[in-house]
Formats: structure tokens, sequence, C-alpha cells
């Protein structure tokens, strides 16, 4: 795991992820988070040097550039509710958020025989091109 330099995660549903560990593997530069259901993102504490994160098409509402990491060095954000995408050090000084698209969700219970419910989430973009999509997963019903 210490040699590990690039990890993908995308298309696996997550809905949250702790960024914020001493024990990141001192080689890793990329990190793909892209098609997953994250609604928020603190890269605060990125101990490893010039770091790629791509969390395109999440959930990710809200963002702070200013707290972020120096050593994340390029950030891919498109088609969520919130886009601080940049691409250089550079860049990451003068990024701007950009809001452009509404989220609906829609709770649906599952029939008496199952112990789950689904939750249907559907957003759609008005200025990015970013088709829509619409997401079901299974949470345990109580």
């Amino acid at each position: 795991m210490w040699n590990l330099q690039q990890l993908d995660l995308a298309d696996n549903n997550m809905t949250a992820i702790a960024l914020n560990s001493t024990r990141f593997p001192p080689q890793i530069h990329a990190l793909g988070l892209e098609r997953n259901l994250l609604t928020n993102l603190d890269l605060s504490y990125i101990p490893v040097k010039d770091m790629y994160i791509d969390v395109a098409h999440n959930l990710i509402t809200s963002f702070d550039v200013n707290g972020t990491s120096p050593n994340v060095t390029s950030l891919q954000m498109a088609c969520n509710p919130i886009d601080c995408s940049w691409y250089s050090a550079e860049q990451k000084e003068s990024a701007v958020c950009e809001r452009d698209h509404e989220v609906v969700y829609q709770e649906r219970s599952s029939p008496e025989s199952f112990s789950f419910k689904s939750v249907l989430i559907r957003y759609s973009f008005v200025k990015r091109d970013c088709s829509l999509r619409s997401n079901t997963f299974y949470v345990k019903h109580e």
C-alpha cells in the first residue's frame, strides 16, 4: 500500500469519505472519486504533495476553497451542485465556485417483504454539459 500512486474509487455509491488521515500512502498523487453520492468534501488535510482529486458527478453542495490543503494542486468538480474546479496551483488562488442546477430527492418505500427503502436522487444541470443522472440506492429500513 505504501507504493500506491493512484486510487480509483469511482462508481461505488459512496456517500462519504474521510480524507484527513495521517496514514495516506506517501506516493499517491491521484484520487478518483467520480460518479459517487458524495455530498460534502473536506480537503483541509492532504499530507502528500501534488495531489490530483476528481470528484466530478457527485452531489457536493458546499466546498471551502480557501480551507483546502496547498498540496491539492488539481481538483475536478464538474457536474456537482457546486463546481470549484482548478487545474493548477495558480488557478486555485483565483478559483470561483459556480452553482447552476437543482437536486431532487424522492423516497419510495419498498414492498413490505423488503427491509430496505429506495431513495431516488435526480439532478440536472442548466449551464454545463452534464447529462441528467439518476441513481437509486437502498437504505436499510428499520
